[in-house]
């Protein structure tokens, strides 16, 4: 579409109101969005701005000339979203947001915000991001657009991702719709996902309740959510213990690959939420455990609980001096090493009786090569 079909479409229109002019100029964009004529877009977004600043050379109110700013800022933050330009949309996202006065429809403020929201979540801000939503997700019940329950689930995806520990739908704009068909399944995420779940959590994906897979977004940001419920209830997992095999966490985390786990770790490590590291060669974790006795950092073992943990029956050993048995009474951390140094006592005592009785028989040779 060239400058000269926008020319004749202009020429076309009979008014003289340059209100008039600028609704026409907003249809006129519309079409262009639908048909992909970025372009254009850009000519009749610099049009619009234009028309904008003459509203207030022939006596538009400021309130009209604000409005119109939002309505023209609404359609830039829809351009420069699809282009995936998020230098561009975060500055004009950031100018819609401090223009006074006007009074522009909810559903306008909706869509700013809603693509305000994707934006800070294409930056991993998700704290942000679920503030934006929210906004959003009001501003489209206020214009009763069923777009508020789409917004809705972002708003709850958001919250989940910056592991907020609070629920969305314990806010009274979300709670009339925690039971909605729509929603019911991300109620039952959220829940999940707050009780550390994590089986149930994967299992709701899985099986694409409530469709929320279909949902393109949403797909976008299932790996991060999984791994932000595996951190979160990794962390949990690991914070009695000072050693604990991968393949136990492996386990705790519904089955993922040891790989998965050593990744989740090392980014603990990075981000200070872990002091220690991986021994790749036993597969465990060994955490520092004078850090966790300064307490120092943010470490995940802040408490005094903190044990051993191994796969063999003598693995459990805790801070505070005692050492489960397999019956379920405690021993001293010193008791419990005496009955170690009792068991290799008397390993070494029979090993010494095997051999003498192995020279004495005259296979004696045998016997010490098997001790070696």
């Amino acid at each position: 579409m060239s400058d000269h079909c926008l020319d004749s479409y202009l020429i076309m229109i009979d008014i003289d109101s340059y209100l008039h002019i600028f609704s026409s100029h907003l249809f006129f964009y519309r079409l262009l969005y639908e048909i992909h004529e970025t372009q254009q877009l850009q000519n009749v977004i610099q049009d619009l701005l234009k028309s904008s600043d003459d509203d207030g050379s022939h006596g538009a109110s400021e309130s009209a000339r604000s409005t119109n700013l939002m309505e023209i800022y609404a359609l830039q933050i829809q351009l420069y979203s699809r282009l995936k330009d998020n230098k561009q949309l975060r500055r004009i996202f950031h100018t819609a947001m401090h223009v006074q006065g006007g009074v522009p429809h909810p559903r306008t403020i909706a869509l700013i915000q809603e693509l305000g929201g994707k934006m800070h979540m294409a930056s991993r801000e998700f704290e942000v991001a679920s503030k934006t939503f929210f906004h959003a997700f009001k501003s489209y019940d206020d214009a009763g657009d069923p777009a508020r329950l789409r917004c809705l689930k972002y708003l709850v995806m958001a919250s989940m991702l910056h592991a907020s520990s609070i629920n969305p739908f314990d806010s009274q704009e979300a709670r009339p719709y925690r039971d909605d068909p729509e929603i019911v399944a991300m109620t039952k995420l959220v829940q999940a996902f707050h009780n550390n779940e994590i089986r149930t959590f994967e299992r709701i994906l899985q099986r694409n309740e409530g469709r929320i897979m279909d949902d393109e977004f949403v797909r976008e940001h299932i790996e991060d959510l999984l791994r932000t419920i595996r951190t979160q209830v990794l962390r949990q997992v690991i914070r009695p213990y000072t050693r604990i095999s991968l393949n136990k966490i492996a386990r705790e985390l519904n089955d993922i690959p040891v790989a998965d786990v050593e990744s989740l770790l090392v980014d603990m490590v990075l981000d200070g939420k872990l002091h220690g590291k991986i021994d790749q060669i036993e597969g465990v974790l060994v955490k520092d455990v004078e850090r966790v006795r300064e307490g120092g950092g943010n470490d995940t073992a802040g408490d005094n609980q903190v044990h051993v943990i191994g796969s063999g029956a003598d693995d459990l050993i805790s801070m505070d001096g005692n050492v489960p048995s397999r019956s379920g009474q405690g021993f001293t951390k010193e008791e419990y090493f005496q009955l170690q140094n009792c068991d290799a006592i008397d390993k070494l005592t029979q090993t010494l009786e095997d051999l003498a009785m192995g020279i004495t028989s005259g296979s004696g040779k045998n016997i010490f090569q098997q001790i070696l």
